[in-house]
């Protein structure tokens, strides 16, 4: 059984009914292991987080961040 592990933009911040699905069985890694809030969008001036890391519970997130750069309009969720 390999762990599946799903990235990207949901465009739907923590509190929408995407994330609460996904929540019953999988860990948001940045709310599991990140600081701060964690915005990724937009990527100059981030003001919600609507890109995400979900991993199976049985995996261990050691550390999650969002990094500070532009190369898109979100920034990237590492």
């Amino acid at each position: 059984d390999i762990p599946s592990v799903i990235c990207g933009d949901f465009n739907q911040e923590p509190r929408g009914t995407v994330y609460a699905t996904l929540t019953k069985q999988m860990t948001d890694s940045f709310a599991n292991k990140g600081d701060g809030f964690g915005y990724t969008f937009p990527a100059r001036a981030p003001i919600v987080r609507i890109d995400y890391i979900w991993c199976p519970k049985r995996v261990t997130v050691k550390a999650c961040n969002v990094v500070g750069v532009s190369a898109s309009d979100h920034r990237p969720v590492v």
